[in-house]
């Protein structure tokens, strides 16, 4: 039987934050001999020397990131229109 491959990928959510505090999602991707693919993945919180990490299995998905951008973009646009609404 053949080993499975693992590549590690590593995202910062606020790249563009002073350094001393990030939250960043922490992704192993295991793919067996059939080809299929296996995430499990941590969800980092840093904030000067402290640090918590929550298992969170497979839920940041490709398909889940673009439905949550998706609704964010739509919720954003529907603040800005009640926003204009009120003036």
């Amino acid at each position: 039987m053949e080993q499975e491959k693992q590549i590690k990928h590593y995202f910062t959510f606020n790249e563009d934050a002073n350094g001393g505090e990030a939250v960043s999602l922490h992704t192993a991707i295991r793919v067996d001999e059939d080809g299929e693919c296996f995430l499990e993945q941590e969800l980092c919180l840093n904030s000067y020397g402290n640090m918590a990490s929550i298992f969170v299995g497979n839920i940041f998905t490709p398909d889940n990131l673009r439905k949550l951008e998706t609704e964010l973009r739509e919720a954003i646009v529907k603040a800005k229109l009640e926003a204009v609404k009120k003036q």
